[in-house]
């Protein structure tokens, strides 16, 4: 049995190696196409020997579909900004001390109507620390008062009286008591009951008034001196409490000093100046036509003439003539007014 085992191991042994010689003489005969089977049976037992084909992989590789993305254009959206120019503008100086020369109040903002703030009285002390192009000071205390109420020194009112004596040979019929020779001469003006104004209108009446004149002589000269030199222009002026008994004297005070005014300076003045050369005048507030079914705060000057009441109104004269308006340039259309012109173009409130 041996024998035979060993003869069958032989014999595939020979095989194999003729196999391998073969292989070496032709390399190009293809050894991979097919399988060599060798199986023997021995004791009824059935070998099989396989050599495999060589397996051949192919990779495919599918690439993935690749998504373009277009972006949405930008859109850009430019805000322009415009910066309001300021009310007003304002320039520092060296800390300046300045007077009062009358009774204001100072403002919140360096601008003519705005919210008031402090009273200050005449000749009082203020520190400037800056001058606005709205012609307000700034104080140190950041309130604002218009430059026209203040002044650089100490503002005095000077009372001058003068008293003439006229000695005169009274006749022989005379009493005792009209005969002494002392008693001073009538006043050339009627007082306006407050004397730093009367130190200012005399003066000026002594060139304005002259006895050969007529009394319409006389008024237009005084409206024509009122028209022609000072300006209609908003002011402030608060009258404190204790002064509200010379109210009118001050208003009228206001124009001659700052050489600008309103209705009520204007007025006053005039009625002032009149009250001086002996009439009867005064100054009424109410309404008056400014525009079509339109009526505005007003005041004017009404004088009696020979028991007729005329109106006299200097402040919008001097607008109209001096200015134009649609009433014309040049002319006073509010001089010696009617009293059907007063009834037409006027209310009264008192």
């Amino acid at each position: 049995m041996k024998k035979r085992i060993t003869a069958i191991l032989i014999a595939i042994s020979m095989a194999l190696s003729f196999t391998a010689c073969n292989e070496a003489k032709t390399p190009d005969t293809e050894s991979n196409s097919s399988a060599i089977a060798t199986t023997t049976t021995a004791n009824k037992t059935d070998i099989t020997t396989t050599t495999p084909k060589p397996t051949t992989t192919t990779t495919t590789t599918t690439p993935k579909p690749t998504t373009t993305t277009t972006p949405k254009p930008t859109t850009t959206t430019t805000t322009t900004t415009t910066t309001p120019a300021p009310l007003w503008t304002e320039e520092k100086i060296e800390p300046t001390k300045k007077y009062l020369n009358t009774w204001v109040y100072s403002r919140k903002d360096a601008l003519m109507g705005s919210e008031t703030l402090t009273l200050y009285n005449l000749n009082e002390i203020v520190t400037i620390v800056a001058v606005t192009n709205t012609d307000y000071c700034k104080l140190d205390n950041g309130e604002y008062i218009h430059s026209d109420y203040l002044s650089d020194g100490i503002i005095e009112y000077t009372t001058t009286t003068t008293t003439t004596t006229t000695t005169t040979t009274p006749p022989t019929n005379m009493t005792q008591a009209t005969q002494d020779p002392n008693a001073p001469a009538p006043a050339k003006y009627i007082s306006s009951g407050y004397q730093p104004l009367d130190d200012i209108i005399f003066p000026l009446l002594d060139t304005l008034v002259f006895d050969y004149m007529t009394v319409d002589e006389k008024c237009y000269s005084i409206y024509y001196y009122l028209t022609e030199n000072f300006k209609y222009q908003e002011r402030t002026l608060l009258i404190p409490q204790d002064k509200k008994n010379i109210e009118g004297q001050l208003f009228a005070m206001s124009l001659f000093e700052k050489k600008i005014g309103i209705c009520y300076d204007f007025s006053y003045a005039y009625m002032y100046m009149t009250r001086a050369i002996g009439l009867d005048s005064r100054v009424h507030n109410g309404l008056h036509y400014s525009g079509p079914y339109e009526y505005t705060d007003h005041s004017w000057v009404m004088i009696n003439l020979g028991g007729v009441e005329y109106g006299y109104d200097p402040a919008m004269d001097g607008v109209i003539k001096n200015y134009g308006t649609s009433q014309g340039v040049g002319t006073y259309n509010r001089y010696r007014m009617s009293p059907e012109q007063l009834a037409n173009d006027f209310r009264y409130i008192f």
